[in-house]
């Protein structure tokens, strides 16, 4: 499994999570989050870096107290758990990059990376 953000001035690095991973609210706050706002957007926005808006699924680790907590304590701008379902604009992981990279990927059978 992979982890990589979308924002208007580009993509955030590509972050692998190693075979068998439980990703859970400690992983995701370790290995996603903290690096997201420690290096990606700082790298992507420099000096309007604190006026991104984080927005995720309500997948279990991203709406876990864990999670929530650190955006909170860390006061990182994020969009709460009442986040329209359904909605293009908003989601466009679920609206375009994932059967995007189903076009693309096509009959590609997948080999098992090693990280």
């Amino acid at each position: 499994m992979f982890v990589v953000g979308i924002f208007a001035k580009g993509p955030t690095a590509i972050r692998f999570a190693p075979l068998c991973t439980k990703v859970n609210s400690n992983f995701y706050v370790k290995h996603v989050l903290k690096p997201l706002f420690k290096k990606d957007i700082p790298k992507l926005y420099r000096k309007q870096a604190k006026s991104v808006a984080l927005h995720h699924d309500s997948a279990a680790a991203h709406m876990a107290l864990t999670t929530v907590r650190f955006l909170q304590d860390s006061n990182y701008r994020f969009i709460p758990a009442d986040w329209p379902f359904n909605s293009p604009d908003l989601s466009p992981m679920d609206y375009f990059t994932n059967g995007f990279l189903r076009d693309v990927c096509g009959n590609i059978r997948p080999k098992i990376l090693l990280v």
